[in-house]
């Protein structure tokens, strides 16, 4: 969302009737996932589910200037960095060098059912092909069809809190595929946000699991070094 905002905007979104005006709230919404900012400097702490193994983790997002930059890190010492505004920009392992784009869509070592492309989903940036209105998971949604080169992806928005109900993931060429599904919601201090959600890739799923959410002190670097 791994970039989904951990606490929702209460704001509904109105929908064009016509195509044309379908298409620019389409784009307005993945604009607002996009940049979307809860608060200046907040963690989840999480847990990741895969089988019978658990890993727990955080995420970390600090906001500075033009940049929102969000850490995701493992008990296991793995992490994966990268600027939720500016999506060809990601770092792993450990935040030591650049991941290269042909491989966001392989499952990481130390997690055969995530990769790169499902954690920081940078399909939010690409050209829309067609949208249409639609129901998903019970709700009234926008679905919104985006490629670029060999990857696609359909994305299913709330129609009224516009937050990321489903995503539909594919490389055609690298023959790759996975999925998000927000599977609930939670209430936390600081208002309601995504409390469990199930990534899928290449038919291996792991279930995200958030645990408590907090919001950091600014005058601190909150990142692990």
């Amino acid at each position: 969302m791994a970039c989904l905002p951990p606490f929702l905007s209460a704001q509904p979104c109105g929908v064009g009737a016509s195509s044309s005006a379908l298409r620019e709230e389409a784009r307005r919404r993945l604009r607002a996932l996009r940049t979307y900012v809860p608060q200046e400097f907040y963690r989840w702490h999480c847990m990741w589910v895969y089988e019978n193994r658990r890993w727990a983790g955080t995420l970390t997002g600090k906001v500075e200037g033009q940049h929102h930059g969000v850490e995701i890190a493992f008990a296991s010492g793995e992490t994966l960095f990268f600027d939720k505004w500016h999506p060809n920009w990601i770092l792993y392992p450990n935040r030591l060098c650049l991941y290269p784009e042909h491989r966001w869509g392989d499952p990481f070592p130390f997690h055969p059912a995530l990769n790169g492309v499902l954690l920081t989903m940078p399909f939010l940036s690409w050209p829309i092909v067609r949208v249409a209105k639609t129901a998903k998971l019970g709700r009234k949604a926008i679905r919104v069809d985006v490629q670029r080169g060999s990857q696609r992806a359909r994305l299913f928005c709330d129609q009224n809190f516009n937050t990321l109900l489903k995503v539909e993931w594919e490389d055609t060429q690298r023959h790759q595929r996975g999925s998000f599904t927000l599977n609930s919601f939670k209430k936390f201090p600081q208002g309601w946000g995504l409390g469990q959600a199930v990534y899928e890739l290449n038919g291996k799923q792991t279930t995200l699991h958030v645990l408590s959410c907090e919001v950091l002190d600014q005058n601190r670097d909150n990142f692990r070094k």
